[in-house]
């Protein structure tokens, strides 16, 4: 495939213009540019504070960021017609950061339960009575006196 090359822009023909003229009309060709790029900017500037309005107008829609990490038998998350592979990150309004942290949850869930263990990730609560024997005995040391 042959790639599109643009053209370089050819200098005009001065020779009818007197210095003056063409100083002129390069002020003018700079004044315009920087005109034109003031309005896109202030267009720009304009745009993002209306939005930045909307946000704040629906403080229970403010984006939160999420990362999908799925468990080995699922690839993606599907939510509102949108596909959210696995390994995805970036901001979604709050309303559907829950929904996706909820489904994320019970794919982790059904995970767990197909392998044979539940939760693995919570720990089991340790029952450490402190007595008046207890003191001034560090806490390492009562950790494994009770193990």
């Amino acid at each position: 495939m042959a790639s599109k090359r643009k053209t370089p822009i050819q200098k005009p023909v001065l020779d009818q213009l007197s210095p003056e003229e063409i100083k002129a009309a390069k002020l003018k060709a700079k004044r315009e540019f920087d005109e034109s790029l003031k309005a896109k900017q202030v267009a720009d500037l304009v745009e993002y504070e209306k939005q930045e309005l909307e946000r704040l107008a629906k403080p229970e829609e403010r984006p939160c960021f999420i990362r999908v990490m799925l468990p080995p038998f699922a690839n993606e998350v599907v939510l509102d017609g949108t596909v959210y592979q696995h390994g995805w990150h970036g901001e979604v309004p709050y309303s559907k950061y829950l929904s996706m942290q909820d489904i994320i949850a019970r794919a982790w869930d059904h995970q767990y339960d197909t392998e044979g263990h539940k939760y693995p990730n919570r720990r089991p609560q340790r029952e450490i009575v402190l007595g008046a024997g207890d003191i001034n005995v560090s806490s390492r040391s009562l950790l494994e006196r009770r193990m």
